[in-house]
Formats: structure tokens, C-alpha cells, sequence
């Protein structure tokens, strides 16, 4: 027994004095990742709303999230079905509306549209979700979140993705106020490269929101995909490298660094602000001691990467 405890002291005497002896270590090489000869995609989604069934509420493979579970307005002295529903959008074609509704409410190609009506419990909350798209290999969704106050409708049409680059992509759609009478309608839009729960989408609408005329108008976006790439190698300690794809250098990079689970003594959490030369990568060696088996995160600006190990000691093996 006292041999063993023997050992384990002088474990952590030499992990204090590797710890303080040997601080983290930056290398430079060039960066590998991303070709400009990689196969690029046709457009992969685009939908004018023209194949859904009038008045339905659930139409695939679009999903959507009642944010404020509240009834919706419907329009005077007109009838249709799943008037004043719960819920987020409605197909909707307003000449099967009895009676026929006026030509402001005419789809901006086609007969139908996505619509979100104002609810009676203000404000909206109602996301319109794309299905999973895969996008030069980047599995994303695209949200269309209505955050109207107290409007009327607010009316989707011809949603299309266009002009898919190496780095990202661009998509668009046509938006319009059903009436500015009580206000124009409001809406955000968001791209979530995780999954389509709408926490997880970054909006890259204008704050805080957008408001839209009264008469059809088309709204572009422009999304790139972030151009640094992580790659985590274990060994003695952790290793975690950085690559600039960009052709300009990257500056005052914050890496974020966190092993959870195990019995980590030393080597945590680090946290570094870094700049990358255009098309290199650096490696910063993180000096760890423990046991156990932990999950590694890396993050660098937008680009993140996790895997899971084993600890012994100083040493990370077992990565997956």
C-alpha cells in the first residue's frame, strides 16, 4: 500500500512540475482542409407551396413550432377551414376562401402560399422550418420565425435556395403584409447547422427584426460557412488543431477548450485568443492529468468539434 501511494505521489509531483516547466505549446503548418475541385451541388430545395392541400396545417416536409400556443385571428365575413387555428402556418389559397377574397391576397406565383395569421394572444412566435438540407456536405436547417405584434397575416412564398458556393450559399423568398391596418407583419430569419429546434438557430436577419410592405417583395440572404476547421488528436495531452481555409489571415481567434466527466485534476478548461496566417493551421498542446473517460469540446469562433476519450494520467487515448 505504501508503495503504491509512493507512486501516486510522485505521479503528481512530476504532473505539477510538467505543468509549470512546460507551458502550451503553438506550431504552425499549412492548412490541408477544403479544395476549390470539390463537387458542388445543384440548388437543393425550393418549394412554392403549389403541392399542398388547401387549408392544411401540417405539410411536409416543412416543420413548424407554435411558439405562443395561442388561437389565431380570422378574417371578417370570410370562411375557411382551420379558421382561427392553433398553430403556426396554414396553406392558404384565397380564392377557395367563400367568399373569394380581394387581389391583395393573391399568391405571388401559383394559387397557395404559407401563411402565419396574428395571434389573438400577441406576440407571434411561429417558426416555418425547412427539412434538413445538405449543403455542400453541411447538414443545416433555414427558419423563418413570424414575430409579428398584433398585424393581421403574414404571407410566404416561392422559398428558394440558390447560387451554392464552396463557402455557403445563398436562398430567398417572397414575404408580404396581408394588410398594414393594425401594422406590418415582423419575422426573423435563422440558420441552425445543429438540428431544428429553434434555440439552436443564429439569426442573420437584420435586429431586431424585419418588417414587410404590403405589396409582394423578395428578401435574399447570403449564409457562409465558417472557414476554420478543428481537429482534435490525443497522445501526451490534448491536441487541438486550427485551420484556416480562409485566403486572408484570421486574427484574435478565440479557442475555447473544455474536457467534462472524468476526474480531470489539471488541464480543465483553457482559453486562448490566437491569429492564423491565410491557408495554415496551428496546434495547441494542452497539458492534462487524470483519469477517466471525458468529452473534449473545441471551439474557434463558430467552428466547434467534440469526442470523446480516455485519460490516463497525462496521456488521451481511446479518441472517438
Amino acid at each position: 500500500m505504501n508503495k503504491f501511494n509512493d507512486l501516486t505521489k510522485l505521479a503528481i509531483a512530476l504532473g505539477i512540475f510538467i505543468l509549470f516547466m512546460m507551458p502550451t505549446a503553438y506550431s504552425a503548418s499549412d492548412a490541408t482542409n477544403g479544395s476549390d475541385d470539390e463537387p458542388i451541388p445543384e440548388d437543393p430545395f425550393e418549394d412554392d407551396f403549389e403541392s399542398y392541400e388547401d387549408f392544411i396545417l401540417d405539410f411536409p416536409p416543412w416543420t413548424q413550432y407554435d411558439g405562443n400556443l395561442s388561437p389565431t385571428y380570422g378574417i371578417k365575413d370570410h370562411k375557411y377551414p382551420n379558421q382561427y387555428f392553433n398553430g403556426s402556418y396554414i396553406i392558404f389559397n384565397p380564392q377557395k376562401v367563400i367568399p373569394p377574397l380581394s387581389e391583395d391576397w393573391n399568391a405571388h406565383s401559383g394559387d397557395r402560399y404559407a401563411a402565419c395569421f396574428s395571434a389573438t394572444n400577441p406576440p407571434n412566435n411561429d417558426w416555418l422550418i425547412t427539412p434538413q438540407l445538405n449543403i455542400n456536405g453541411n447538414m443545416l436547417y433555414i427558419g423563418i420565425q413570424c414575430v409579428s405584434d398584433a398585424a393581421f397575416a403574414f404571407l410566404v412564398d416561392d422559398f428558394n435556395v440558390t447560387n451554392i458556393f464552396r463557402d455557403g450559399f445563398d436562398f430567398s423568398f417572397w414575404a408580404k403584409s396581408a394588410s398594414a391596418e393594425y401594422g406590418l407583419e415582423k419575422f426573423r430569419v435563422g440558420v441552425s447547422l445543429a438540428d431544428n429546434d429553434p434555440s439552436n438557430f443564429t439569426i442573420i436577419s437584420p435586429e431586431p427584426y424585419v418588417e414587410t410592405p404590403e405589396d409582394w417583395t423578395k428578401f435574399a440572404y447570403t449564409y457562409e460557412f465558417s472557414k476554420i476547421d478543428i481537429k482534435i488528436k490525443g497522445g501526451f495531452g490534448v491536441t487541438a488543431t486550427i485551420m484556416n481555409n480562409d485566403e486572408e489571415n484570421v486574427t484574435d481567434l478565440e479557442v475555447n477548450i473544455l474536457i467534462e466527466n472524468g476526474f480531470i485534476l489539471v488541464g480543465r478548461q483553457s482559453n486562448y485568443t490566437v491569429d492564423i496566417p491565410a491557408e495554415r493551421s496551428i496546434d495547441i498542446n494542452v497539458f492534462i492529468f487524470g483519469f477517466g473517460n471525458p468529452t473534449i469540446y473545441v471551439s474557434a469562433g463558430r467552428a466547434e468539434a467534440v469526442l470523446t476519450g480516455k485519460v490516463v494520467l497525462f496521456f488521451l487515448v481511446d479518441l472517438q
